[in-house]
């Protein structure tokens, strides 16, 4: 993060840099040399962003790495207090862990999966719709008929007919 001086350094640089009065007072070589201090602070700035992004990262790898020696640690007592084997116990511990992951992953999926297919059957209850409304129209026409009742009724005769 930058201290308001610097940013008070920056914002002169960028107006002298950008100010066109400002720039005729100015030799040709203070505006160069104000272009290099402005890319030599950005630079400066992608760096630190950068040292910050990967000390988060160190304190994750660290905080993992500490959770693992606290498995092991478990394992060890717990091997102790039964007498067995500590890599035995880590072991059957680190797949109970990945089984139980592996359950949570289908779960997931598996709610995915329902809540895509209710979206299939709304789109089949849609589509069928329609084309029951569209069917219904063409036998309207096809037979003459001006409306559903009409329709209904002459099926209804043709069924008892046979």
């Amino acid at each position: 993060m930058l201290s308001e001086d610097e940013k008070e350094a920056i914002k002169l640089l960028e107006d002298i840099k950008n100010n066109s009065w400002t720039t005729k007072y100015i030799m040709s070589s203070d505006s160069k040399n104000a272009d290099i201090l402005l890319n030599l602070i950005t630079k400066q700035q992608k760096e630190n962003e950068d040292l910050l992004r990967e000390k988060e990262e160190n304190k994750f790898i660290i905080a993992m790495a500490n959770n693992e020696m606290l498995g092991y640690n478990q394992g060890y007592l717990d091997a102790k207090n039964q007498n067995s084997n500590a890599t035995e116990i880590v072991m059957k511990n680190r797949q109970a862990y990945m089984h139980k992951e592996e359950v949570e992953f289908y779960k997931r999926k598996i709610d995915f999966l329902q809540k895509e297919n209710e979206e299939k059957d709304k789109q089949i209850d849609l589509m069928t719709e329609i084309f029951y409304k569209r069917f219904k129209a063409e036998l309207l026409l096809e037979y003459g008929f001006e409306n559903e009742e009409q329709l209904k009724q002459y099926f209804v005769e043709l069924v008892e007919k046979e």
